[in-house]
């Protein structure tokens, strides 16, 4: 057990150090919540609409298929 954590306390010291976690002058843009879409994924609106159809579809499967409510009470 000592000899994991010690070895995880010094792997986070070297991340530190080398200045893996402050990033690096790649010229890489960050992107996600709040800025500009990551590569490969949809506009934000676009996304939430997506998201939210597909929470709206589980909830309908669920209500229908496990909680056993008939289809005119959805």
């Amino acid at each position: 057990m000592k000899p994991t954590v010690f070895a995880i306390i010094a792997c986070i010291l070297l991340i530190g150090v080398a200045g893996v976690a402050s990033g690096c002058d790649c010229g890489c843009k960050p992107c996600g919540p709040g800025g500009t879409a990551c590569k490969g994924c949809p506009e934000r609106v676009a996304l939430c609409q997506d998201l939210i159809s597909t929470i709206q579809t589980l909830q309908k499967k669920v209500r229908q298929c496990v909680c056993g409510e008939p289809t005119w009470m959805l």
